[in-house]
């Protein structure tokens, strides 16, 4: 099932991912945390942010392009 998102919000994902994972070197986990709390407009508590450091796959290097 896909979603529709308006365009402004796209490209709001695309921005944060892109700085997030490309960035600040942030896992797909944290990326995922943020992203979703900026758009409901919640705050994660660093407990959990913390923890998301350690899913799988969050000690792996980055591709380098």
């Amino acid at each position: 099932m896909r979603y529709r998102t308006e365009p402004s919000t796209a490209s709001m994902i695309r921005s944060q991912v892109h700085d997030l994972y490309w960035n600040r070197q942030l896992n797909c986990a944290r990326v995922g945390l943020k992203v979703l709390a900026e758009l409901h407009g919640f705050a994660i508590h660093d407990q959990v942010m913390h923890a998301a450091v350690g899913l799988h796959g969050a000690d792996l290097p980055l591709p380098r392009r």
